[in-house]
C-alpha cells in the first residue's frame, strides 16, 4: 500500500492535491488572464 506509506492521513493526501493543484493551474491562471 504506497499510499498508506506517503500519506499518514486523508488531510494530508488532500494536502498534498491542493497543492499540486496550485501549481498546476498557476501557469494556465496566468496565461488565461
Amino acid at each position: 500500500m504506497i499510499y498508506h506509506q506517503t500519506f499518514h492521513s486523508r488531510e494530508e493526501a488532500k494536502q498534498a492535491v491542493f497543492e499540486y493543484i496550485e501549481v498546476f493551474l498557476q501557469p494556465a491562471a496566468i496565461t488565461f488572464s
